[in-house]
């Protein structure tokens, strides 16, 4: 969470905007705005998600600091959603690569099952 604090806090700066022109932007108060930057509360991935969009940058930028398109919803406002979402796009990653996997190993099937038909002819053949 201190990784995402620093972040929201960071991209405020450089656009030159104060923590009540942030707070005024998400509809929410001066202090609750301050919470935020000094991680003295949760952020629900619906806000977070409104911070991303004042800063014209996706969600996933301020969690890990990389672009990505994918969006992230969540509708029961979980205090543990930042966390979630971390956790969807680790899955994501996995799921690629457990695809990539197994389209290895059905090109490996293929292989060898030309190989056993091959062994098969090659048995015919001598006898």
């Amino acid at each position: 969470m201190n990784l995402v604090k620093e972040k929201i806090r960071k991209l405020r700066i450089e656009k030159g905007l104060q923590q009540k022109e942030m707070a005024a932007a998400l509809k929410i108060s001066i202090p609750a705005y301050s919470k935020i930057e000094n991680g003295n509360t949760q952020i629900t991935i619906d806000l977070l998600q409104k911070i991303a969009d004042v800063f014209s940058i996706y969600i996933s930028e301020l969690i890990d600091g990389k672009p990505t398109n994918i969006q992230i919803k969540n509708g029961n406002n979980s205090p543990l959603a930042i966390e979630h979402s971390t956790l969807i796009l680790q899955n994501e990653q996995l799921i690629n690569n457990q695809n990539r996997i197994m389209e290895q190993m059905i090109s490996l099937m293929i292989n060898q099952n030309e190989i056993f038909k091959e062994f098969v002819k090659l048995q015919k053949s001598k006898m």
